[in-house]
């Protein structure tokens, strides 16, 4: 397990039956860099409109869980979830298959 190296791309491929293939590669450090500045706009976002969204709440979501819970602490869970996912290395994080259409998403 210590041998692995971190994954660098998402390859998306679609496969539309014979010879047809779309092959997407995305490189993770642009997703992970995207991510982390959305984080850095949530809690800009957080600041300024949930003072203004408090006072047109029809339900009070106050409580120990659903009321406290931000933007940016959403996206910074899915961040973190997100790099702990590239850390395994190469491996296949979806595949879908119907009649004549395969896709499959795999890091490498």
């Amino acid at each position: 397990m210590w041998s692995k190296r971190q994954s660098q791309l998402l390859l998306v491929r679609v496969s539309l039956g014979g010879f047809r293939r779309l092959v997407i590669p995305v490189p993770l450090f642009v997703l992970d860099l995207t991510m982390a500045a959305f984080c850095d706009f949530a809690c800009l976002f957080d600041s300024f409109a949930l003072k203004r969204m408090r006072g047109m709440r029809r339900f009070d979501l106050g409580g120990s869980g659903a009321g406290r819970i931000s933007a940016e602490s959403m996206l910074i869970v899915c961040l973190r979830l997100f790099r702990e996912m590239r850390k395994y290395g190469r491996f296949r994080l979806a595949e879908v298959q119907t009649d004549r259409i395969r896709v499959f998403m795999d890091f490498y």
